[in-house]
């Protein structure tokens, strides 16, 4: 059986597909012709995209300045080597100039960045991504005497406290959770049903200080009502998701015979 090659072309599609998250692919998407080596990191970028299980819809492309105003929210991808001398352990891809915003319309854009906040509008909404004010560290609680301190239930004391002084603002509409996939969990419209629900479900989580930056509020006019057919529109279905996927994942692996 004769053996099959990746077409050439294919390379390029992905870099023009690629490169308004990787800047360095750019310069590959026009070219005719690529050498062996520039194969190669194409390939190196959508294997290490495919191994973080990361769909780039969820991705929106930011500005060297928006990159620098965000640092320690950017997308930056974390895989275990699976050989080599680092075999097992976790290494973290810094060459993407992008952040994971999920769960947001095809007119995502970044309107605003303050310290404390990032602007977003989506779906024709602004939405308030409110960065989780930073707490005393382990280190900090340990120089203190406190050794029973829990970094867990300190996340969810200051979590509940941001999302109250959120729903202090009657333009505050609906609240998610902000992690550093974009938004996730369900929307709450009262400060109590987030409590609530934090106090069952956001207990069972690990790790919360790694992945949690915040939280996500859309904003509205105050006498607005947002419905829940409105809500049903935020979120991409999992059959739309599942769709594209297929395409990318055709036009990576797409083959010729070899002659």
């Amino acid at each position: 059986m004769a053996r099959r090659k990746r077409d050439p072309q294919t390379y390029i599609d992905s870099a023009a597909e690629l490169s308004p998250y990787v800047p360095k692919l750019k310069r590959f998407s026009r070219r005719k012709k690529l050498k062996p080596w520039e194969k190669s990191y194409i390939a190196r970028i959508e294997n290490i995209i495919r191994r973080s299980y990361t769909n780039i819809d969820d991705l929106i492309p930011i500005t060297a300045k928006q990159a620098k105003a965000l640092k320690g929210f950017t997308f930056e991808p974390e895989i275990i080597a699976p050989t080599g001398r680092f075999a097992g352990q976790p290494k973290r891809f810094h060459m993407f100039r992008a952040m994971q915003l999920r769960n947001v319309g095809e007119d995502v854009r970044i309107l605003r960045i303050d310290p404390d906040k990032m602007v977003v509008e989506s779906n024709k909404r602004t939405w308030i991504y409110w960065k989780l004010p930073p707490g005393p560290s382990p280190a900090e609680m340990e120089e203190a005497g406190e050794e029973a301190f829990d970094m867990g239930e300190d996340e969810i004391e200051r979590i509940i406290a941001l999302t109250a002084k959120a729903f202090r603002n009657p333009k505050a509409k609906l609240v998610y959770l902000w992690s550093q996939h974009g938004r996730v969990g369900i929307p709450m419209r009262r400060v109590q049903d987030f409590v609530r629900w934090t106090v069952q479900k956001y207990s069972e989580y690990q790790q919360t200080e790694s992945w949690l930056n915040g939280i996500a509020i859309l904003v509205a006019d105050a006498n607005e009502t947002i419905t829940a057919r409105e809500i049903a529109t935020f979120t991409p279905t999992y059959e739309e998701r599942r769709e594209r996927a297929k395409e990318r994942k055709k036009t990576w692996r797409k083959r010729r015979k070899k002659k």
